[in-house]
């Protein structure tokens, strides 16, 4: 009997199929994928594309624009009997201080300090010491300073602001000056000069180079340092200091 063409052709490939070695069935594989054949599913797990990132609601205002809205004045009054300096944002305290014979200097702005903390920035420590022979104000942005005056006898009075740890967004550094002792001189008719040297006990702040050089030359202030940056008034101070 004679097969068919068809049938035979058919035959063939049956067999082919069964004795097919594993390695041409992978060489197969391959083959077909090479080829495109699986081009559709392949690109069904390409990765997704990256999405655009939303912008900020709350952009960052920059920290000088920050500083400068957070600047506010430092007002200075001078107890000529108790030879002590006190400063403050608070023009309302100086009604108290009155009342214990220290000047009021409302149109003195010395300097700006921060309101509220930014980074790089510390407190400016108000310390006094009520022992009526001292009676004095002291600043500092130290907590050991602040920790060692606390152990002669100074009391906690708050913050007074904030000042930058060092010069950045236009801050100048502020000067600390402490008087210990004020020898003076008064000469007599006769021509006799009498000296005595009185004890004082007075921290006073400036960023006023020339400022700094009277107090040194003509009232034998001590410089100190300086404690941190702060600002520069808007507009000049008036009186000496």
């Amino acid at each position: 009997m004679q097969l068919a063409p068809s049938f035979l052709a058919l035959a063939i490939c049956v067999m082919r199929v069964a004795f097919a070695s594993p390695v041409e069935d992978a060489g197969a594989a391959v083959a077909e994928a090479e080829s495109g054949l699986f081009a559709r599913d392949v690109s069904a797990y390409s990765p997704p594309k990256p999405q655009p990132e939303e912008e900020d609601e709350c952009p960052v205002v920059p920290i000088c624009e920050q500083a400068a809205q957070l600047a506010i004045p430092v007002y200075q009054m001078w107890n000529t009997h108790r030879k002590d300096s006190y400063y403050t944002t608070d023009p309302a305290s100086f009604d108290g201080h009155l009342q214990e014979r220290y000047t009021k200097y409302q149109a003195l702005v010395p300097w700006k300090v921060l309101a509220k903390r930014l980074p790089g920035t510390v407190p400016i420590y108000v310390m006094y010491n009520p022992s009526p022979a001292i009676q004095d104000h002291f600043y500092t942005t130290s907590e050991a300073e602040r920790e060692k005056a606390a152990g002669k006898g100074y009391v906690n009075r708050g913050i007074l602001g904030f000042a930058f740890k060092d010069a950045q967004c236009g801050a100048v550094p502020l000067c600390q000056l402490w008087l210990g002792h004020l020898k003076y001189q008064k000469k007599y008719a006769q021509g006799n000069v009498y000296t005595k040297t009185k004890s004082y006990q007075d921290h006073i702040y400036t960023i006023d180079p020339k400022i700094k050089q009277s107090l040194i030359k003509t009232w034998q202030y001590v410089p100190q340092g300086e404690i941190g940056f702060v600002f520069k008034p808007t507009v000049k101070a008036k009186g000496w200091i």
